[in-house]
């Protein structure tokens, strides 16, 4: 009987550059796996819903080279992750997406930025005036670690810049199921009209200020487990889609 084969190379993400390339024989149990340059595979990104319980095998026999290990065990570890963690610029909708998701998930849901006020009982930008940005990422760190230390599964819509921190963002990522709302920095302006409560962005051009925290932060966000683009997307749809996303993740 013939055996298929078929060739896959693992890119957890942009800022991991090394390839592992092994060669799954389907129909019996021998695996080999070798390290190519060349293009003749199939290339599937870690985002990908269908190879999560690939890496986790994967880590267990060294098939992924070790420049891969911290992104490749954050993925396959994701797979039983019970919380969601939303990240992306500030109007990608991560408030109102998350506050549906988690009403279709029946779990708890935080804004993460609006639970560090009411702790703090001042508003987003008198923490920044009073105490300055710094004591706020601390504010934002500790109420960020403790959602994800909880038992009880929680949907988490993150400030902009939280996942930035790489404390923050390894943590998340073993935790959670991490997802990238992606929204242009145009779209992100023009939904934000208006709002005056994002101290970083409350003057000046804000497309423009968008645009510059979009590069700066784009390699935390490109982290994540699932990007979903919001531009042209209601909120319910990307909270539908994300529950069926997530469902399948969990039971893959």
């Amino acid at each position: 009987m013939a055996v298929s084969t078929h060739e896959i190379r693992l890119v957890p993400s942009r800022r991991y550059r090394s390839w592992a390339i092994f060669r799954s024989w389907v129909g019996c149990s021998r695996v080999e796996w070798n390290q190519i340059s060349g293009a003749n595979c199939f290339c599937l990104s870690l985002h990908a819903l269908s190879i999560a319980q690939l890496l986790a095998c994967a880590l267990t026999k060294d098939w992924v080279l070790p420049e891969c290990r911290e992104a490749s065990e954050a993925h396959a570890l994701a797979t039983t992750a019970k919380h969601i963690v939303l990240t992306g610029l500030s109007g990608a909708g991560k408030s109102a997406v998350g506050s549906r998701l988690a009403n279709r998930l029946q779990c708890d849901f935080c804004d993460l930025d609006l639970a560090i006020s009411e702790r703090a009982e001042m508003s987003i930008p008198e923490i920044f005036e009073n105490a300055g940005e710094v004591q706020f990422r601390v504010m934002e760190r500790e109420l960020l670690l403790a959602l994800l230390a909880s038992e009880r599964q929680t949907v988490v819509a993150t400030g902009a810049g939280a996942l930035v921190d790489t404390t923050n963002r390894k943590r998340a990522l073993m935790a959670a199921h991490v997802v990238w709302l992606q929204v242009t920095p145009t779209n992100a302006a023009k939904r934000l009209a208006g709002h005056n409560d994002r101290p970083l962005l409350s003057r000046g051009d804000v497309e423009g200020r968008l645009q510059s925290m979009l590069e700066a932060r784009e390699h935390a966000y490109a982290a994540s487990h699932l990007v979903v683009d919001t531009n042209n997307q209601t909120s319910e749809w990307v909270a539908e889609t994300l529950a069926l996303q997530i469902h399948e993740m969990g039971s893959a």
